[in-house]
């Protein structure tokens, strides 16, 4: 497997087309459909929150390899 920085911008940035294409192809009742219920019920918006914020935290930890890439 590759380990370039090149190929893990170009990965991650094609991983985030597909995910963006997934959520943006979702309905209003989709969008409220519950994925996870043991113990906290979390809905289709709550996982995408989940992912954003996770995102977030790891492009302020990783922007120096992601931009290395460019």
């Amino acid at each position: 497997m590759p380990e370039s920085s090149t190929f893990l911008a170009e990965r991650l940035r094609a991983e985030g087309e597909k995910t963006a294409a997934f959520f943006a192809a979702l309905n209003t009742d989709q969008w409220q459909a519950r994925v996870y219920t043991e113990n906290t019920e979390w809905r289709v918006r709550d996982v995408l929150a989940h992912f954003i914020s996770a995102e977030k935290s790891f492009i302020i930890k990783c922007t120096p390899v992601i931009c290395a890439a460019y």
